[in-house]
């Protein structure tokens, strides 16, 4: 019943009065529909955009009280707004981040925002679609969206990567405390509700009963021994990680996987008393009956059919950066199905890579098992940014998609993530993400021993010899984790050739197995290598031949000494006679193979690899008189080796004759005729190299790109250093 009397009337009149006196001397004093701000008050604006917490402007309580009627009596506005609880992380350490935020709604309106100095924020939104931007003094910034639904929460963490690694994180660093038979476990530990570093605490092992304390930056480091295992058969060992400080809850992380190498954690301490407790089981110690339902969700069939008429079928194309490799991805966690996850983490893709590949592949696994591992990763994380989950999270961090933990990593996988920087599997047309599947143990599952696939998936059955007589522990479908290691480690295989073989069969794709490995654009900063090695024991000989140590040119670029006409290529040999038979021939640089073919008359073994350059034009490499072709289709990666030196099937002593060639030269995708007086097209193979070695970061443009041992060519993409006093630019294979 509403009263209809003069003191009724009267009340009204003041209140509202006094709340539009408020509105309007709010308005002067900066106080907004946007903004409405108070110490420690935050209220609900009627229109748009969140409101933040801060000092108090204006005539606020004249506004709250327009606000308040605005609210209650003008619009039932608060059912349609939700809540964001924010919270900004070092993606290395775990400390939490002050950080600046800019909100853009589906209005095209943006707003400005800050979390508290702890890292965190609590904010208003009406519902909509948001993309934020946040950044942060010494951090990159960071780019995301999320969906406001009303009257709920939405609880949010955001990772952002420093511009510099703290000091006891560096690479360089954690080498030099590197130990052959043990594990090195070193990490920081954070209050949970402050973010920040926690001194003095006593972290350790609890079987082995190894121990460290914490320093005032929160980090510890202890090393425990390992036991020798046949790392193609056998997994490392566990123990249980355990945390204590007074005034804490007891951290306790039970199954720890320890391999050999450094392995990094994040632990959250919760003030109060008892026990806070995890399992940390690694997801190749599951049962067969739960690997069998990981990664439960599989493309349509059609989805995945490869189009056997198109170019790329054909030809294996190389597709640089044809398909967008996003920056971001969301993770939902907390998860009881993998499309019921409550809170949500972003992180840039290779932070999500790094924290992620030790969780599926061992981290003391060979270097090219692990980057084989990480581009499956990122492709698989990449198909779900392209197809999410939900509205607020592209994938699931359980078994259910792939398992992300952002509290462990390692370094040899922080290594092999960085080493394949923007490589992924994208479908047979190039222009879509791949649905990257992989499995603990693919051996028999549908087909016969030594075989993998899952033809009901559309995986055909195919020859994967290394798994012979193992167990079937997985689903079937895409590639074998165990065989990863068993090729790299047993059968010598690079990655490059590892993706190859799991997701296109090495260049004869069929069904589902039809995906093309796309690698970062070329460009000069990638720098062609020497196809026998570099400066060094089994390189290129300095200046001396004949040398039985290392290659020299028997017969260069233009040699009119055998018969007369001028060489098209040039003949690299070392020492005499058959010294360099079976010796290994690498890619000068990226490309794909159009040619490879066996007794080809006067030549033997050929082999031609076509690169795309990044500004259009093209080239290709030719290797002949080869006694193996490792690859004969598909993608290939500079450095990666893909023959061994013959002797043109007994035509000559052994020694490899290799040429680089234009569009223009008449033998452009054939082997041509090897000498001629008409070299147009052709040109000098050794110059063209030196003179296509540089650097981006150096001006250096024809420095010497060779590993520290002098040993065969680096695999991409390395890392660069230079040295003081040494103006060669050395480019340092992680494997050596």
């Amino acid at each position: 019943m509403i009263r209809d009397d003069k003191f009724t009337k009267l009340l009204c009149a003041s209140i509202l009065g006094f709340a539009c006196y408020g509105w309007s001397v709010g308005r002067a004093y900066g106080v907004t529909d946007e903004t409405v701000t108070f110490t420690n008050l935050a209220i609900t604006s009627p229109y748009a955009n969140p409101l933040a917490i801060s000092e108090t402007a204006g005539f606020g309580w004249g506004y709250s009280f327009w606000s308040l009627w605005h609210n209650s009596f003008a619009v039932r506005y608060s059912d349609a707004v939700g809540t964001l609880k924010l919270t900004v992380r070092d993606s290395t350490t775990g400390r939490f981040v002050p950080s600046r935020l800019i909100s853009r709604g589906k209005n095209g309106i943006s707003s400005e925002l800050s979390t508290e100095q702890t890292g965190r924020g609590t904010y208003q939104l009406p519902s909509g679609q948001y993309d934020l931007e946040l950044a942060a003094v010494g951090y990159k910034t960071l780019k995301t969206h999320f969906a406001v639904d009303p009257q709920s929460i939405l609880n949010v963490t955001v990772w952002l990567d420093p511009d510099e690694l703290p000091e006891e994180l560096r690479v360089e660093n954690l080498r030099s405390h590197d130990r052959s038979h043990y594990a090195l476990l070193h990490g920081h530990v954070i209050d949970s509700e402050t973010g920040l570093p926690l001194k003095g605490v006593h972290v350790g092992l609890e079987h082995s009963g190894i121990k460290a304390q914490t320093d005032d930056r929160g980090y510890f480091l202890f090393y425990s021994p390992v036991r020798e295992i046949n790392a193609a058969e056998e997994l490392p060992g566990s123990d249980n990680l355990v945390a204590e400080l007074g005034g804490y809850q007891t951290y306790r992380r039970v199954n720890v996987t320890t391999p050999e190498g450094s392995t990094h954690f994040i632990i959250d301490m919760n003030p109060g008393k008892g026990v806070t407790e995890r399992d940390d089981t690694h997801k190749l110690m599951l049962s067969p009956e739960e690997l069998e339902k990981a990664q439960t969700e599989t493309p349509g069939i059609e989805d995945q059919k490869l189009d056997l008429n198109s170019p790329t079928a054909r030809e294996g194309s190389l597709q640089p950066l044809a398909l967008i490799v996003p920056s971001t991805i969301r993770v939902g966690s907390n998860c009881s199905t993998k499309s019921t996850c409550t809170t949500f983490n972003t992180y840039s893709l290779d932070t999500y890579v790094k924290n992620g590949l030790e969780d599926e592949w061992i981290s003391s696994w060979t270097s090219n098992s692990l980057k084989a591992g990480a581009i499956a990763y990122r492709s698989y994380g990449v198909y779900y940014v392209y197809h999410p989950i939900s509205s607020n999270y592209d994938i699931c961090n359980t078994t259910s998609c792939q398992v992300n933990d952002p509290t462990d990593t390692a370094t040899s996988t922080n290594t092999a993530t960085t080493d394949t920087a923007g490589m992924i599997v994208t479908d047979s047309s190039g222009s879509q993400p791949f649905f990257a599947e992989y499995a603990a143990e693919n051996n028999d599952s549908s087909c016969a021993d030594g075989f993998t696939g899952s033809p009901s998936a559309n995986w055909s059955c195919m020859s994967d010899s290394v798994d012979a007589g193992q167990p079937f522990n997985g689903h079937g479908r895409g590639m074998c984790q165990w065989g990863s290691q068993r090729w790299a480690l047993n059968q010598g295989k690079d990655y490059v050739w590892i993706v190859n073989h799991y997701y296109n069969n090495n260049g004869s794709p069929s069904g589902a197995r039809s995906g093309l490995l796309q690698t970062p654009s070329s460009s000069s900063s990638d720098g062609f290598v020497y196809p026998v090695g570099e400066i060094g024991p089994y390189g290129r000989c300095p200046s001396s031949t004949g040398a039985s140590t290392c290659y020299w040119l028997a017969a260069p670029f233009l040699d009119t000494s055998y018969n007369g006409t001028p060489h098209l290529g040039e003949d690299w040999d070392r020492g005499s006679g058959y010294d360099d038979y079976g010796d290994p021939v690498y890619a000068t640089y990226s490309g794909t193979v159009v040619y490879a073919q066996t007794n080809v008359s006067g030549w033997g073994k050929v082999l031609i690899v076509r690169h795309a350059l990044s500004d259009g034009s093209q080239l290709e490499s030719l290797y002949a008189h080869l006694k193996d072709m490792l690859i004969t289709s598909g993608t290939v990666a500079r450095g990666q080796q893909v023959g061994t030196i013959g002797d043109g099937d007994g035509r000559y002593a052994s020694h490899l004759h290799f040429e680089i060639r234009f569009p223009n030269c008449r033998s452009w995708g054939t082997p041509g005729p090897g000498y001629s007086s008409d070299y147009t097209g052709w040109t000098d193979p050794s110059a063209y190299i030196a003179s296509h070695r540089s650097i981006t970061s150096c001006t250096n443009s024809t420095s010497n790109l060779r590993n520290r041992d002098g040993g065969p060519p680096i695999h991409p993409p390395g890392s660069v250093i230079k040295i003081a006093s040494d103006p060669t630019v050395y480019l340092i294979d992680p494997d050596n």
